[in-house]
């Protein structure tokens, strides 16, 4: 692969990466003010066909989109911690006592 392919490559990785980051970092100033803790009204008991369709939509984004860039993150965090290894064989011998 040339050095502009590999330099485009990653630039989609970090330009994923910084996306993902930056969804976290709203999420947490979201639910750290104190402000959007409470509820604002009435929780909503039906929805709307159009509705549940776009909730639909947004879950599988988020699932087949986010989330395996979250695990990736993680996987270098536990990598860099040298934690990848003990996790997973924790995972192969649970502990039900």
């Amino acid at each position: 692969m040339s050095d502009s392919g590999m330099s485009s490559s990653s630039e989609i990785a970090s330009e994923e990466t910084e996306s993902v980051l930056e969804a976290l970092e709203d999420l947490k100033e979201r639910y750290m003010d104190p402000m959007f803790s409470r509820p604002e009204g009435p929780e909503k008991k039906e929805f709307t066909e159009d509705e549940l369709d776009q909730k639909n939509r947004l879950f599988d984004q988020v699932q087949s989109t986010l989330v395996p860039l979250i695990q990736e993150q993680v996987d270098c965090v536990l990598s860099s911690l040298e934690l990848q290894g003990d996790l997973k064989e924790e995972q192969k011998e649970p502990n039900f006592d």
